[in-house]
């Protein structure tokens, strides 16, 4: 008897591989700020082996959003041990934050 239902383990890497892209447009520039802080949060994100999908939805997301984009999460949310989202008004803002993506550094991480 043929499926009517499409596999979900398909849906699921669909879904997976989008879900990388939102996630990359909705922390902002400083996703790939630096090489370290780029591997951290995929890492994080639980992201083990990055697909071609994955890539080409990156780099589409990356041409839409080249500049623009307004500010995402602050990466002290992300990276930092015992932290959360939610600010408590005494972040540090030393206006060094980027204003486009850096292709570089993703490369880099992605070579690894």
């Amino acid at each position: 008897m043929d499926r009517i239902l499409p596999d979900s383990g398909g849906v699921a890497k669909t879904m997976m591989e989008s879900s990388l892209a939102d996630f990359m447009q909705e922390v902002g520039y400083g996703f790939c700020a630096s090489i370290e802080e780029c591997r951290n949060i995929i890492m994080q994100f639980g992201v083990r082996e990055v697909t071609a999908a994955q890539v080409a939805r990156v780099l589409g997301m990356m041409a839409r959003t080249h500049s623009g984009l307004t500010d995402g999460i602050p990466l002290q949310s992300i990276s930092a041990p015992g932290s959360g989202i939610w600010s408590d008004g005494k972040d540090k803002s030393d206006g060094a934050q980027a204003h486009t993506w850096n292709v570089e550094v993703l490369i880099d991480v992605l070579k690894e």
